[in-house]
């Protein structure tokens, strides 16, 4: 009796952070300063692609498929972000509440890893774009929290004006005084 329930409290334990391996999978032993060819042992380098001296790895966060980019200066890690788009730039309710629901998820894996967050905005309302002719560019929903090494921010944004809108959900990752954090 005493194993099963060890087993089931295992097998829940893993279940709960599965849902969070984003935050603290590989990604996470990444570090800004790192060298390249340590960084290659965390994602090998077969698995990315290089352009204009940064790599390029797409990967699942939560349910959006997006794309990390790890930028690199003296053979070093500088800064990286995942950064996901709506195919089509879809801009819709719809679209908006999806977002909203996976940034929110983001927010709460990250939480689990890094604690509380430093900054977390309310949530700014929809606006839509092709009835309300006074909608630009705003951010939905900001989370930041900064650890000893680095300065982690996630941030559902609504881009746009003049006719062309589009959302995105990011997260970067930078050394922690970084000032446009």
């Amino acid at each position: 009796m005493i194993m099963k329930r060890l087993l089931l409290l295992v097998v829940i334990i893993t279940l709960f952070l599965s849902a969070f391996a984003y935050a603290a999978g590989k990604i996470d032993n990444v570090e800004i300063g790192m060298k390249l060819k340590d960084f290659f042992k965390i994602i090998p380098k077969e698995k990315m692609r290089l352009q204009g001296g940064q790599y390029l790895f797409k990967e699942k966060v939560e349910n959006l498929d997006g794309e990390w980019c790890f930028d690199t200066k003296d053979n070093k890690i500088n800064w990286f972000q995942f950064s996901y788009y709506p195919p089509n730039k879809k801009v819709d309710k719809k679209t908006y509440d999806f977002l909203l629901k996976e940034t929110e998820a983001i927010i709460k894996g990250l939480t689990t890893v890094y604690g509380k967050p430093k900054e977390l905005t309310k949530t700014a309302p929809y606006k839509d774009p092709f009835k309300d002719i006074l909608v630009s560019s705003y951010v939905v929903k900001k989370a930041l929290w900064i650890t000893p090494k680095k300065g982690i921010k996630t941030e559902f944004y609504f881009f746009g004006g003049k006719g062309e809108y589009w959302m995105s959900v990011q997260i970067h990752v930078n050394k922690k005084d970084y000032k446009y954090f």
